[in-house]
């Protein structure tokens, strides 16, 4: 899951890697290469001279100090994604959205509690609660393309992930990166973002 990039710390990273990428104008692509080059290449040099022996000076508060960071980074993301659907879209759709947001949470809540219930044997419960979020999202998604069924798509129609008609790269881009699409200083300036990369990858 940290490879793929889905774990919380590197999900926050490159979504602050994108925005700092539009910011000063560079291609993100590229930008996103160069710092996992450099990435890989500092977790090499950490891997060969041992530096995951530094974990022993690390505290519980350390790890709990992370946790909370990407806690809130997702938390504040989260709600304010949902905020803006009440400017930008119908207050239908905004309504619903904050439903199907509710739904997710609530039932992901709801069945990760079942750990510590009497209800069901405990692989029922074992189960349903290692695949809360999961069916908390399904259940919203159901929500969701039921009310677009039956209120019809301009009252709630939700945005969704625009898919290509064919198999292919999204927005027309190359099927390989081009690392020499970055400028010169800024493949030795992502030598930054990546000593952060490491970090994250270390931690997580």
């Amino acid at each position: 899951l940290t490879i793929i990039g889905s774990t919380g710390p590197v999900l926050a990273f490159v979504a602050t890697l994108a925005q700092l990428a539009d910011k000063i104008r560079l291609p993100f692509l590229p930008l996103y290469a160069w710092t996992g080059l450099w990435t890989a290449g500092i977790l090499f040099v950490s891997s060969v001279t041992s530096a995951s022996n530094l974990v022993k000076y690390l505290t519980r508060f350390t790890d709990e100090i992370f946790s909370v960071l990407i806690s809130s980074i997702f938390v504040v993301e989260a709600l304010s994604d949902v905020g803006k659907t009440f400017y930008t879209s119908s207050l239908s759709k905004a309504l619903l959205t904050v439903a199907c947001a509710s739904i997710t949470y609530g039932t992901a809540t709801i069945l990760r509690g079942l750990r510590q219930s009497t209800y069901f044997t405990k692989t029922v419960r074992d189960n349903l609660s290692n695949f809360a979020p999961t069916i908390g999202v399904v259940l919203a998604s159901l929500t969701a393309r039921w009310a677009r069924i039956t209120q019809g798509a301009e009252i709630a129609a939700l945005p969704a992930l625009a898919l290509p008609a064919t198999f292919a790269p999204t927005s027309g881009r190359p099927w390989l990166v081009p690392l020499k699409a970055l400028p010169v200083w800024a493949r030795w300036a992502s030598f930054v973002p990546a000593l952060m990369a490491t970090v994250l990858l270390f931690l997580d």
